[in-house]
């Protein structure tokens, strides 16, 4: 009598079941050392409220020459620098991530490219911990300079207690999973013989702030609603089999 459908989902894709000489080699295995071992993975994800904020932005400046344009462009990341310092918190920080200068061409056909000018770029970081504030900054950077908004992400500052939780959880589910196919299999789920983790990613950086802003920058100004971040862990364990359901 074939499988049921069930009985196939479960043989194809979570149960590996084998027989082993645990790393023995083959005098042991004359001797009856076997081990016969139920493998399965175990998922989770949860979610956890970010406890910092990262937005990167662009100054922008164009010049005559390389030196004007720098110039200019020094001056206005130092207003937008003074702007977000004026609304950080102790242990927030802004600074400048890179510069560039890049000549501004005119091609015309027939005719070699000219330059007809310079533009310079500040790229700025800033990291803070006012995640219900990140709205404010965006104003005061906006009023502050000729800047662009790049991106907001949120993130938690130390992510490995909440990738330890996922982990904890997803032992669990694949221990759930194994003991429900060894059930299934007539056999008794043993003791772990391995477990390793699976590589995933850490905590998602939403990037798609949703934002909202208030028409005709009124008193209430820029929302924004910082995320929930999901965190997620992946294990494969395997298990040792004996005969006969558990007790």
């Amino acid at each position: 009598m074939g499988l049921t459908e069930p009985g196939r989902i479960a043989a194809r894709i979570l149960v590996a079941v084998v027989l082993a000489a645990g790393g023995a080699g083959a005098e042991e295995v004359t001797k009856g050392v076997e081990l016969r071992l139920l493998t399965a993975v175990g998922r989770a994800e949860t979610e956890v409220q970010p406890d910092r904020a990262v937005l990167r932005m662009t100054v922008r400046a164009d010049g005559k020459s390389a030196g004007e344009a720098g110039k200019t462009v020094a001056a206005r990341s130092g207003k937008a620098l003074e702007a977000l310092r004026g609304k950080l918190g102790p242990g927030d920080r802004a600074e400048t991530a890179d510069t560039s200068i890049r000549p501004i061409y005119v091609y015309e056909q027939g005719k070699p490219r000219r330059i007809t000018g310079y533009a310079a770029e500040h790229h700025l970081r800033a990291v803070t911990a006012r995640i219900q504030e990140v709205g404010a900054l965006l104003d005061a950077l906006t009023a502050s300079a000729d800047i662009s908004i790049d991106s907001v992400q949120f993130e938690l500052a130390d992510p490995a207690p909440a990738q330890a939780n996922a982990l904890r959880l997803a032992a669990g589910d694949a221990r759930s999973r194994a003991r429900a196919m060894a059930e299934g299999l007539g056999l008794t789920l043993g003791p772990v013989h391995a477990a390793r983790e699976l590589g995933m990613p850490p905590p998602r950086q939403q990037r798609d702030v949703q934002m909202k802003a208030m028409s005709g920058g009124g008193p209430e100004g820029t929302e924004v609603l910082p995320p929930q971040l999901r965190v997620q862990g992946e294990v494969e364990v395997s298990f040792e089999l004996a005969p006969g359901p558990r007790s």
